[in-house]
């Protein structure tokens, strides 16, 4: 257990198609979890399987003040 929170350091998204209509699924996969900062790989499908976007999200771990 990492313990605290995270916050946002960088996020990178790829749009590859438009969707106006449908359900979109959306699968995060941690590429690296460290002690100070995490790399999280996310894909955007439509209801047919199709790559709608592509994310890498950087996060960086922080520790919440005790008391």
């Amino acid at each position: 257990d990492l313990g605290g929170t995270a916050v946002g350091v960088n996020n990178s998204t790829d749009f590859l198609r438009s969707i106006s209509e449908g359900t979109l699924t959306i699968v995060s996969a941690p590429i690296h979890r460290g002690r100070r900062q995490q790399l999280w790989q996310v894909e955007m499908t439509d209801q047919d399987g199709r790559l709608i976007a592509q994310s890498r999200v950087r996060l960086q771990n922080i520790e919440l003040p005790t008391g």
